[in-house]
Order: structure tokens, then sequence, then C-alpha cells
């Protein structure tokens, strides 16, 4: 026998022998007998587990009297140096041996909980040894729990150790290397047998994962450990996209035995066992598990391309579409669960950023969002109350109403979005106040962006790039554009040789040139601006008089500050932006010569972005100004400016014949404006 794998002196002694069943004693000392084959102590182990199986009752008590053999059989001095070297005939003992490891680990499984948390902290360094030995040599190959090595009575010793909430036991566990990875390894190969029938959802190996996964998912993150379990997770399965995708194959696998459940299969799938709550549990245990992810949280940085990865592989398509499905199952808490995990990923996604909202938005976010919420009252259980959720939720869709690809998806799920406000709204208490003031909110400006779509698609007018020309609304295709930027459209070539010269387009050409032409997200939103200046520019002028008749000058901008979708409009200083204004081309020109104000110069600012940038409108500027300061130098000491309806009709109504002369041809966009695109 070769000494490396010679098996340690540790006869069991008179006094166990006679604790165990006079039928297994002689199985028990040849066991335990040092100068044994591994092919004999395998046998032996083999029937010591079977007749564990067949006396459930005397199991526990057979098994701690073993366990001096099972300490000897794991000690790390058997451990192989060399697992590899078939040619010297050593491989198929290496197997032997480590089979004798395996049974003899999984006669722990036998124990009883007070009896594993005793025996565990000097067990367990030998147990994983020899585990991570048998993952790294590929020897799990089979179902059968004693025939050969098998996953699922590992997995089950591993369950009851982190099973065990706040015990050192656990933490012991969780607090080992590279556990993650030996979890991900069964994770995947019960999804791959289950994939191909190799057994079903009734079956103790899905169960069996189902549950460990769970308590490894709670377990980790209760010891500290869970972005070290993430990443071993991630890292046995090949990278974030893998673990997304095995998720999405666990929970589609899980939903189908649900629904198979409800079908005319349903009878006979409950005499062969299958739990529904034992599917339920599992699936809200992963989706959750997800949840814990979030990169919101103060670790930020480290998931954010985890989220990102999961988008890729079409995760986010997914959710929406899982959504639905578990808003029409209505049944228990863990669907409840389950269904508020999804609102959280949903969450994540749109504050991962435009592209992701876009996403989620296309795949009928909004259906999804009116199929939940149809479901569940804010008077249910839901220990993650995902109303707390909704409100976020409906914010993140009202920043992105700016944005042509979001109200574009929008309007394809708003009628029937529509059709749920008014009919359920008030018929059933689906929401908490918060998440019911958020979803009036999103709809009433989902409303008011779709009809400024329709309005965007319909104009195909555009001024000429001359400020000083009169042709104002014409058809893009009757004018020509600039050969070098691409972005100055002309009627005529004097208007194009009188752009270059007088009004500084010879600058701002070549820094347009670098940067591609304006995208639909950055036409949709110079149209947006120009609809809202148009709605509210008798407020306007009333704000700006406001400032000449406050200040007695006219250098002020108007500030248009988005915060969740909406829009507040205020008269500013202009020295209060005068970095952004500096950074636009057109402005500058304009400021450089001196000339008459062909432009109103506007600042936006996204307040969720943290973006500001300044736009040149370009309007009658000078004229109206002009208009404002002489009906400033008419109101009385001590006026309030704002109330002038009241207090100075006829002033008043000047201004409302000024902003009927101020007519809104366009907006300058600039190079500056392609970090928004």
């Amino acid at each position: 026998m070769n000494k490396e794998f010679a098996m340690p002196l540790f006869l069991l002694s008179k006094s166990q022998l006679a604790q165990i069943p006079s039928p297994l004693q002689r199985v028990a000392t040849l066991a335990a007998d040092p100068f044994t084959s591994p092919e004999h102590v395998s046998e032996a182990l083999y029937t010591l587990n079977s007749a564990c199986l067949t006396d459930t009752r005397g199991a526990p008590k057979l098994a701690v009297t073993l366990l001096p053999l099972i300490h000897g059989i794991l000690d790390p001095k058997r451990l192989p140096l060399d697992c590899d070297d078939a040619a010297s005939g050593s491989a198929a003992f290496v197997r032997s041996t480590t089979l004798c490891a395996y049974r003899a680990i999984i006669l722990l499984n036998q124990y009883s909980e007070e009896d594993l948390i005793a025996a565990m902290p000097s067990l367990w360094p030998r147990i994983w040894r020899w585990i991570q030995l048998m993952d790294n040599q590929n020897y799990f190959n089979s179902l059968s729990p004693l025939s050969t090595f098998s996953r699922p009575p590992l997995f089950e010793l591993i369950r009851a150790a982190i099973g065990f909430s706040g015990e050192a036991t656990a933490h012991l566990v969780h607090s080992t290397d590279d556990v993650g990875l030996f979890i991900a390894h069964t994770w995947a190969d019960m999804v791959s047998d289950w994939e191909q029938g190799r057994f079903s959802a009734k079956d103790y190996p899905c169960q069996l994962t189902l549950h460990t996964l769970s308590r490894f998912f709670v377990g980790s993150n209760k010891a500290g450990r869970f972005r070290e379990r993430l990443e071993e997770l991630c890292d046995g399965l090949g990278g974030a996209a893998h673990f997304g995708r095995l998720v999405m194959r666990t929970v589609s696998l899980l939903v189908q035995n649900i629904d198979r459940l409800q079908g005319p299969e349903a009878s006979a799938l409950a005499k062969a066992g299958v739990k529904r709550e034992v599917l339920v549990k599992g699936l809200s245990d992963t989706l959750v598990f997800i949840s814990r992810t979030h990169w919101r949280n103060p670790r930020a940085s480290e998931y954010r391309s985890f989220w990102q990865d999961l988008a890729h592989v079409g995760f986010i398509k997914f959710i929406v579409n899982l959504t639905r499905t578990l808003a029409g199952y209505n049944e228990g808490s863990f669907m409840t669960i389950a269904l508020a995990a999804c609102l959280h990923h949903l969450l994540c996604f749109t504050e991962l950023g435009d592209r992701y909202l876009h996403d989620a938005l296309k795949a009928g976010l909004l259906v999804a969002l009116r199929s939940a919420l149809w479901l569940y009252p804010a008077s249910d259980p839901d220990p993650y109350n995902h109303n707390m959720e909704l409100p976020f939720l409906f914010r993140n869709i009202c920043i992105s109403m700016h944005q042509y690809a979001s109200v574009r998806a929008i309007a394809a799920a708003l009628p029937e979005a529509l059709d749920f406000h008014r009919k359920n709204l008030w018929e059933f208490k689906i929401f908490s106040d918060a998440s019911k003031k958020s979803w009036i909110n999103m709809i009433l400006l989902a409303q008011e962006r779709v009809e400024i779509l329709k309005q965007f698609r319909q104009s195909e007018f555009v001024a000429c790039s001359n400020v000083e020309c009169h042709v104002l609304q014409t058809k893009k295709k009757e004018l020509k554009c600039c050969a070098r930027c691409r972005r100055a459209f002309y009627c005529s070539k004097e208007c194009q040789t009188t752009a270059w010269k007088s009004h500084g387009h010879r600058i701002v050409c070549k820094n347009w040139k670098h940067f591609p032409s304006r995208n639909r997200n950055t036409q949709f939103l110079f149209f947006t601006l120009l609809q809202d200046y148009k709605k509210h520019t008798p407020a306007l002028l009333l704000q700006e008089l406001a400032y000449i008749y406050r200040t007695g000058h006219t250098d002020f901008c108007i500030l248009f500050r988005y915060e969740g979708g909406r829009c507040t409009r205020t008269v500013v200083p202009a020295k209060d932006f005068t970095g952004e204004i500096e950074q636009h081309s057109s402005l500058q020109v304009e400021l450089d010569h001196e000339g008459d104000n062909k432009f109103e110069t506007h600042v936006i600012h996204l307040t969720e972005r943290g973006t500001k940038f300044a736009l040149a409108l370009r309007c009658s500027t000078l004229a109206v100004r002009e208009g404002l300061c002489s009906i400033a130098r008419e109101i009385p000491e001590g006026t309030d400016v704002l109330e002038l309806e009241g207090t100075c009709p006829m002033l008043f109504r000047q201004v409302k014949e000024l902003a009927k002369v101020e007519v809104v041809q366009t907006y300058e966009g600039d190079a500056n404006m392609s970090r928004f695109e």
C-alpha cells in the first residue's frame, strides 16, 4: 500500500463498538482498520450508510458513535498529493480513497442538530478540503447518494450547517474561501439535470438545492460575506453574465412547474409530491438574493457593473415579463415577496441609466407595473414593502420623459395604463399615499409628453440659420445644410455668407464638425423646451419685468430646472451661470460682437443628472426687452410686479401684447450638447 494514502491509526474502542448494533460491529471494525484497502473501507462505509437510511430512529446514535472513524478517514494526511498520476496507477486509488472520505462525510447527515453543531468546528476544515478535491477532479457524475460521488448529500450537510442562524457553525462555513464555487457548480448541475429531465420538481436534488441556495443567500449576508460569496458564485459560473443566465433558467423552470400545478396536471403532480410552496419559496429566495446587490447601497461601485452585465444578457426584459406573470398568480405571501423583488430589480435598472430605462419601457414596464399594482393592496403583508419602491420607480420614469426614446415607449403602453388609471385607481386601495401621488403625477406628465411627441412627429419646419433672415418656418428639405458641420441650414448662398462673416458661424462651425449631428433625444428636448416656453411666455415676461424693475438692468437668463420630470422656470442673474454660457459658442460670439441681441440665454438644469448647459433661444429679444424696460419705468414704486394683473391692469395688458409679439423660432445647439447626447 502507498504510505502516502495510509489510514491513520484510529481504531474504535470496545465501548464504542458495543454501542453499534451487532450485525454492524464487524463492518465498523473493518472500516476503522488502517490496513484495510480503500475499496473495502468504502464498501464498509456504504453498508453503514445504508443501515442509517434503513433505521432512521437509531441512525443519529450510530453516526455519533462513528465520529472517531469519520475523524480518521477525513484526516488531511490522507489527501493525495498527485491526483492526476494515472500512468502509475494511482488515479484509481485516489478515487477510491476520496470515495471513502465522501461516504464518511455523508454519515454526518444522520447527526441531530445539537451533535452536528458540536462536531462541525473540528470537522469542517477537513470536510471542506475533501469537498474541494472532489469538485476540482469532477468526480460528481451521478445522482445516487451512495454508489458513487453525488453533490446532493454534501449540499445537504452544508444546508444543515448554514441553517443555524447566528451560530458559530454557520459563520464558519460562510467564512470559508471558495465555498461559493461549490455552490455555483452544484446549482448549475441541478439546473442542467432538471432541464434535461433527469429529475423533476418533486425530486430530492431539486428541493434540496433550492433550500440550500436560500440558506446560503441569507446566511452569507448575515455573516457579512455577501460580496465575497457573490464573486465566488460569478467566478464559478464564468462571470456575472452567466450568473444572470442561470438565474433566468432557474426561475423559468420554477415558473413552468408552478404553471403546471395550475393546469390539467395539477392533481397528478400533487400526488407525485410536487409542492407549490417549495417552488414559490425557491423563486422568491432567488429573486430576493439578487436584490441584495442593489447598487444604490453604500458600496455602489461594487455592484454597478454586476447589474450592467445582467442587463446585457436580457435580464431587464425577463424581469418585466416575470412581473406580469407573477401578478397573475395572486396567491401566498412568498409570491408577494417574489413580486416585490421584481419591482426592486426594475428600480435598480431604471436608476442605472437612460439606456436601461428605455429597454425596460420597450419591454412593457408600464403594463407590468399596472399588472403588479392590480394584485396587491397596500395592506397586504409584504416584508420588503414594494409600496416603498413604487414612488421611486414612477419618479425615474418621469425623469426620463425629456428623452424621445422613453416617451415613444410610454406612448405605446399609455392607453392600457390610462384604462387602469380611470377604472381602478379609486375602486381598489392598491397604493400607499406616496405611491398614489407618484402614479397620478406620472400619468399626467406622460399624457403631456405624448401629446408633445405627436406634435414633434408632425413638425417638419425649421428656420434659416442666418439670424437676420425672415425665413422662420420652412420645410427642412428646402434648405441647404453647411457641408462642413452639417448642423446649420440656409435658404440661400447670401444667408450662408452673412452668417459666416457677420454672425460667427466660422467660429462655431469648426467646433461642431467634431461632433455627430443631433440625435432624436436632443431634438425632442429642444422641441419640448420650446413648447414649454410658448405655454408660459406671459408668466416668464412678468418675471423678467420684475427682475428689470428690481435691478434696473437686463443681464439675466432663464433657468429651466427639471426635477422629477417637471420643469420650473425662473429668471436669474446671468453671472450665476457664466461657466455654462461661456461654453456655448453662439452665445459667446453674440456677446463678443456686442451687437443686437438675437438670442435669449436659457440654462437647462437636469437636477437628477447633475447636468447644466446653456442654450441660445433665437427670438426677438431686443424688441421685447426694450418694451419691458419701458413698462418697468411706469410701474409705481412698491408694486408687486408678479401681481400686476390686479394692481395695474393696463400695464399687464401691455405685457400680454409683448407675449403675442414674442415669436419663438428655434434653439441654437452647440458642441457642448454632445455631453447630453
